[in-house]
């Protein structure tokens, strides 16, 4: 038996998880140099440069949750 699954259909921008981080719900994303928080321009693009704990805050703060591993694979 498989159970309901709603996963996101675009991943999270980066104007998204900057919304996030003011609202005091994220840390900060990576600003290295394959990384875009902090890139003119690139409200629009995929967010990078976070890792798992970041990524779940981030869902915990838009009331959802990551995909558990089974569901992942899914």
């Amino acid at each position: 038996v498989i159970p309901s699954l709603f996963v996101h259909e675009t991943e999270v921008t980066v104007a998204a998880y900057a919304a996030c981080v003011r609202g005091s719900g994220c840390t900060a994303a990576g600003t290295g140099e394959a990384c875009n928080a902090n890139v003119t321009g690139a409200d629009a693009q995929p967010i990078v440069c976070v890792d798992q704990a970041q990524a779940a805050a981030y869902c915990e703060w838009v009331g959802m949750r990551l995909p558990t591993e089974w569901e992942f694979e899914w």
